[in-house]
């Protein structure tokens, strides 16, 4: 099966707390199998974002400029899913993030290796670097960006919005937005650089993954039943034996089957 955007959902934790409730994506739901991808931007305090149960981090960084945002990302397959996680946030911070769900992706190797984050000045601009190279493969790369103001996002170039959410109270200055959109590649073994644009000007966090398809399982083709003419104990009490041949596939013997 192709990999595939099954589906994404925004949240926020409108004035702020000492967590957030990340929302499961519906209509379609998130299918057992498929890999989910988490973000959350908070307002840096400092800020800790916890890791949600059952969810592997695959980055939590601050801006690196005024530490004003911290993103998290972290990915799991999806496992009979309850409607929402809640993700903690210490000290009280205004947060907002999404989960994004893709069918189709490797569950034993959905991620590349390399994974760009970046936080940069003052813009509207919210950049993500170059991801490092890998075999050729076929996937999606899944934007996530995060901005430490109340907006909206426009996202990078020939990519899919697939949630927009911002928090809420306060000034817009107080607030973060996040996004998630994604991108379908066939035979890429790299991915540049990405923008995603705010609708404001704030400190920002720009990161993408790209996500594997899944590897078909492999057709061995069978060979037909044929006489044993090896085994002369059988042919001495009047038994024909047949036998099955043995081919080697990737340094092992197996059977075929008869057709």
């Amino acid at each position: 099966m192709a990999i595939a955007f099954r589906n994404a959902q925004g949240s926020n934790n409108a004035g702020g707390g000492t967590s957030i409730v990340m929302t499961m994506p519906t209509s379609p739901s998130v299918s057992d199998g498929d890999i989910l991808l988490m973000v959350v931007n908070a307002d840096y305090i400092p800020t800790t974002i916890g890791t949600p149960s059952g969810w592997t981090v695959l980055n939590n960084v601050t801006d690196g400029n005024t530490n004003t945002l911290r993103q998290a990302i972290f990915w799991r397959v999806a496992s009979s899913e309850p409607a929402s996680y809640t993700v903690s946030l210490s000290p009280t911070a205004k947060a907002s993030g999404g989960i994004l769900a893709l069918s189709g992706a490797s569950t034993t190797q959905p991620t590349s290796s390399a994974y760009g984050a970046q936080g940069g000045g003052s813009s509207s601009n919210v950049i993500a670097p170059a991801l490092g190279s890998w075999a050729s493969s076929n996937g999606i790369d899944v934007s996530l960006s995060g901005i430490h103001t109340g907006t909206t996002f426009t996202p990078p170039t020939n990519y899919t919005e697939g949630s927009d959410s911002a928090g809420s109270g306060g000034g817009a200055s107080s607030r973060t937005t996040s996004e998630t959109a994604y991108r379908s590649l066939t035979a890429i073994t790299t991915v540049g650089s990405i923008t995603a644009v705010a609708g404001g000007t704030a400190q920002g966090i720009g990161a993408h993954v790209f996500i594997f398809e899944a590897v078909a399982a492999e057709t061995i083709t069978p060979d037909k039943w044929v006489p044993d003419t090896e085994v002369p104990l059988f042919e001495k009490i009047g038994v024909v034996s047949y036998f099955r041949r043995f081919k080697q596939h990737k340094g092992f013997l197996i059977p075929s089957y008869d057709t």
